[in-house]
């Protein structure tokens, strides 16, 4: 067996014969489900029936493909990672339909699929008009055999994509079970011109994590047993995320913000299934995934998530107003000193996202955090809440302008002209930290 070494979990097995379609109880300990073990068969393709691996159906792949034309090969090669025989799959610039395999293997929502794949290409490239999926992928179904996802790709998850020729290498990923699955098809597939072999291909259904819990009115922590939070840590974030909340009048959000503690690389890589660490962001399901005992500046973000998506310079200007206070940084001291250089454009050349990604932060940043903070303190916190939820998914000068003037009933060059006035003539007290 190929197991990968990442994959270190106790094997648990409860055998019940479970049919594609069946009724009964949707229990997990009451359908046949194993976890632990690669649940593919016949997975090194060492046994074939006719010009099927045992095990295995061939698919057409009916979303990717035209009514006539060339098919795609699939067939039996001696090239191989280990053993006698791999799949191999080719295609060239006349293909139109595309043939997979595929198998049915019983899942559990809410956990782990680990999937991988020793992968060789040879001369893999994209034709014009075709699609580039040369991977395993997976599909989540339901008892019935429907798709439980509304995706509008033909799968729900894929192993990275690939090109080019490349000798045998092996690729893995992790993809959580969607809510209402009962079996996932994994397969193996190409669409592209040139050759890809597929072997030792495993589907692993991993054990729950044993997260530990902690809950706070906007934050769930979670930590493995033994790995604690340092003392305080929970405490100091959830403190500051709570004063961020009221300084906004946030009463509520639309579901906790799901904060993933790793004590080490090590147990980042293994529990994630990836090769380095990195700082794991889900924005959709409010999930960090960190070694760091405190980070605000992602949080902060998903605080505000559910308030919309306002062009960066606000949405930024609201987010490093609201940590200022905490870490005790001044944007108007930092905007005074970048206006009197005359660094600081008008605002309205900055409300495209791709302007302020190009522009230099450390003077964009402070000065669209001042004005939020000018706009706040001068018109008060509803209004601009009002506006900040009203400019979600604007992403022109033009319309934010409109909607500044419908909400605030004056022109916004002109107040922004304001903002400059009154920032001349503002007097910095006190010292003051570089931007957080």
């Amino acid at each position: 067996m190929f197991l990968s070494k990442k994959v270190i979990i106790c094997v648990f097995s409860v055998i019940l014969v479970v049919s594609l379609g069946c009724g009964g109880s949707d229990s997990k300990k009451e359908r046949d489900l194993s976890f632990g073990v690669n649940l593919i068969k016949n997975p090194s393709f060492e046994e074939w029936t006719d010009s099927v691996p045992d095990g295995w159906k061939a698919r057409m792949i009916g979303e990717l493909s035209s009514k006539d034309g060339t098919a795609n090969r699939v067939k039996r090669s001696s090239v191989s990672k280990n053993g006698n025989y791999s799949c191999y799959i080719s295609g060239d610039d006349t293909t139109d339909k595309w043939i997979g395999l595929v198998q049915l293997v019983p899942v559990a929502e809410g956990h782990d699929l680990i999937l991988s794949s020793d992968i060789k290409t040879e001369s893999l490239r994209k034709e014009s008009g075709h699609n580039a999926y040369s991977n395993v992928f997976v599909r989540f179904l339901d008892k019935k055999g429907n798709r439980v996802t509304e995706e509008k790709r033909f799968a729900d998850a894929f192993l990275q994509r690939y090109a080019g020729t490349k000798e045998w290498f092996r690729d893995e990923k992790k993809v959580t079970v969607p809510p209402g699955s009962h079996f996932a098809e994994v397969g193996v597939l190409s669409t592209m011109s040139g050759v890809i072999y597929f072997d030792n291909v495993e589907a692993v259904l991993r054990e729950e994590i044993p997260w530990e819990t902690k809950d706070t009115r906007y934050i769930t922590f979670y930590y493995l047993p033994g790995h604690p939070f340092p003392e305080g840590a929970i405490e100091k974030e959830a403190e500051a995320i709570e004063d961020y909340a009221r300084r906004i009048d946030l009463e509520e959000i639309d579901g906790k913000i799901h904060y993933y503690y790793y004590p080490n690389e090590e147990e980042f890589k293994r529990i994630n299934v990836v090769d380095n660490y990195y700082e794991g962001v889900k924005w959709e399901k409010k999930e960090i995934h960190t070694m760091k005992e405190n980070e605000d500046l992602v949080v902060t973000h998903m605080l505000l998530y559910d308030l919309g998506f306002p062009p960066l310079g606000l949405a930024k200007g609201l987010v490093f107003y609201l940590r200022s206070f905490k870490h005790g940084w001044n944007p108007h001291k930092e905007a005074k000193e970048d206006l009197i250089s005359k660094k600081i454009e008008p605002f309205h050349k900055t409300i495209l996202n791709s302007k302020i990604r190009n522009s230099d932060l450390s003077t964009t940043i402070p000065a669209w955090t001042s004005f939020c903070a000018y706009l706040i303190t001068q018109y008060g916190t509803e209004k601009f809440l009002k506006f900040y939820r009203e400019a979600d998914g604007i992403k022109d000068a033009k319309s934010f302008s409109e909607l500044f003037k419908k909400i605030y009933k004056r022109d916004f060059n002109k107040v922004d002209m304001d903002w400059r006035l009154w920032i001349m003539r503002y007097e910095p007290k006190g010292e003051s930290v570089p931007m957080p």
